[in-house]
């Protein structure tokens, strides 16, 4: 999805082609007006296309080499031609054209609205509220299914927030920062994603919308933090909390001290970070919200390993494990057993250590968290190399690196590094012949 639109004009020979190409042109100017730059072949409006036709008109658009695809059920405009399809639908059929973009924006909404509730069915999301509720879901049988949609969506799902946000569609644009609050935090896709947040905010500013710009600010503290922008950070949890209090929304001011906890603690203030933990804890405790709670244990369980207090620490992180595994978070889950893995290792028992890496990364694969794996695998080789354990080290580190290469991330590059030492380390010498 793409929010500017290059001018470029098209040639008497491209608009010749489009035209011989009836009926797929009500296809091409259907995906224009969306501004669906890699666009899948979706069914926002089950009355406007039959899911069989839609494919074939497609398939027709790329053998004239007016669409590209990109994947599988996957397509691209061309640069030339995505101008040419905006115009043609807006000029020939303006209403149907400004509904069917609407339809789009909101379908993004609602099947991020139902992915969010697959992966994280413990937070609150609220219902959204579109115009047409009568457009169909992607079908998300797992939490699986839902992370792959996100992450296949990431970059229209920005786009989407940014249009939503200039046409004035404000249910689009301050529902899906909210709706994908806890991908945003897990993923940190920020180099994508802030600007769209800053867009999001300034409007929800303009409307004083308050519950919109508490869940935005949050968004964009987690993403300032995730680049240690520290101050920035503290600014946006900070104004997320007064606004939480005006608001009254208890529960919404414990995840405003969870952010502003987790800056403290990422400036090695633990004993601030503690209190702010501790006032959410009490807050999710008032409320009921288990869920909460257990992720408010797990960070105070985690200032007592920064400060030394490891049996504080076991005894936190292994309440807040056993919630979690009971409400069925394994992603979660997976994210307190890490951190009594680092309470092992801080005591120097690195084979329990591995023993929770393993049980981490066990819950993280039921919950289909890459990043969270790739992490894992590379802290699980760090230990057996520690421990000398050659053969394992070279396998976690593997794996990590065939991770974050398919991922894109650039930390393989350090990992790849790792592996050619270890291999140098383990080369045999050569041994040089003495005679005499």
């Amino acid at each position: 999805m793409q929010s500017i639109i290059s001018r470029a004009p098209v040639t008497a020979d491209q608009n010749v082609q489009i035209h011989s190409l009836a009926p797929s042109r009500n296809t091409l100017r259907h995906h224009r007006v969306t501004n669906d730059s890699d666009s899948r072949s979706r069914q926002p409006d089950q009355h406007v296309f039959e899911p069989v036709r839609t494919v074939r008109l497609l398939d027709t658009l790329v053998r004239g080499h007016l669409l590209q695809e990109a994947g599988q059920r996957r397509f691209r405009f061309h640069d030339l031609l995505r101008d040419y399809a905006n115009e043609q639908a807006f000029a020939t059929e303006p209403e149907q054209a400004a509904t069917a973009r609407r339809r789009l924006l909101e379908w993004y909404l609602r099947t991020a609205t139902a992915a969010g509730r697959v992966r994280s069915p413990h937070r609150s999301l609220v219902q959204p509220v579109v115009v047409d509720p009568g457009n169909a879901l992607a079908d998300f049988a797992t939490a699986s299914d839902a992370a792959r949609w996100c992450e296949v969506e990431l970059v229209n799902l920005a786009a989407a927030t940014m249009q939503a946000t200039s046409l004035g569609l404000h249910g689009v644009a301050f529902g899906l920062p909210l709706v994908l609050t806890g991908y945003l935090y897990r993923r940190n896709p920020w180099s994508t994603w802030m600007t769209p947040l800053h867009a999001s905010l300034d409007r929800a500013r303009h409307h004083d919308d308050l519950p919109a710009q508490a869940w935005i600010l949050n968004n964009m503290g987690n993403g300032h933090l995730d680049q240690r922008r520290f101050d920035e950070a503290m600014r946006c949890f900070g104004e997320e909390l007064e606004i939480r209090r005006r608001l009254d929304d208890h529960s919404g001011q414990g995840w405003s001290h969870i952010g502003l906890g987790r800056v403290r603690q990422a400036r090695g203030r633990h004993r601030e970070a503690a209190e702010h933990y501790r006032l959410a804890q009490t807050a999710f405790e008032q409320l009921g919200e288990r869920w909460a709670w257990a992720i408010a244990k797990s960070y105070i369980a985690d200032v007592h390993r920064a400060v030394g207090e490891h049996d504080l620490a076991l005894d936190g992180l292994t309440q807040a494990v056993t919630v979690l595994h009971e409400l069925g978070d394994r992603q979660s889950e997976s994210c307190a057993l890490d951190k009594l893995g680092d309470v092992h290792r801080d005591l120097g028992d690195l084979p329990g250590t591995v023993t929770y890496l393993e049980r981490a990364l066990a819950a993280g694969n039921a919950a289909v968290d890459l990043w969270g794996r790739a992490a894992l695998q590379g802290k699980l080789g760090d230990v057996h190399h520690e421990l000398g354990h050659d053969d394992e080290a070279r396998s976690a580190w593997t794996e990590t690196v065939q991770l974050f290469e398919a991922l894109g991330d650039a930390r393989a590059r350090g990992i790849r590094a790792r592996l050619v030492e270890l291999d140098a380390e383990s080369a045999p010498v050569a041994c040089r012949e003495c005679r005499t």
